[in-house]
């Protein structure tokens, strides 16, 4: 069962567990400054990330109320229904590339 919060059009942003050790690895070997975000190019709704994981899974997707989540956690609930569309530019601009840009193409890798 996916418990999805909300209307599920949350923005979420991700990053494959292989891009992330790979732009470790270019952090090490690249004279940078500064913070960058590991995050893939693209990031996706809940609804949309949820829908490409039950391609692989079986599973059904259930909306968790939104005032069921506030009841359950008060404040922390902001945190849980909230969007968080990151960028990677400035990673990118420095010329480290991710390999993995599309949800379908992460997931498909980790559980096709």
């Amino acid at each position: 069962m996916a418990g999805i919060p909300g209307d599920g059009k949350q923005i979420v942003s991700w990053v494959h567990i292989e891009d992330i050790c790979r732009l470790l690895l270019y952090l090490l070997d690249t004279p940078t400054q500064g913070i960058y975000n590991a995050v893939a190019d693209i990031p996706v709704s809940t609804n949309e990330l949820f829908a490409e994981l039950l391609k692989y899974k079986k599973g059904i997707k259930v909306h968790i109320p939104t005032w069921v989540i506030k009841l359950m956690l008060g404040e922390m609930s902001t945190e849980i229904l909230k969007s968080a569309h990151v960028s990677n530019l400035k990673i990118r601009e420095q010329g480290f590339s991710f390999h993995y840009k599309n949800i379908d193409e992460a997931i498909k890798n980790l559980l096709g």
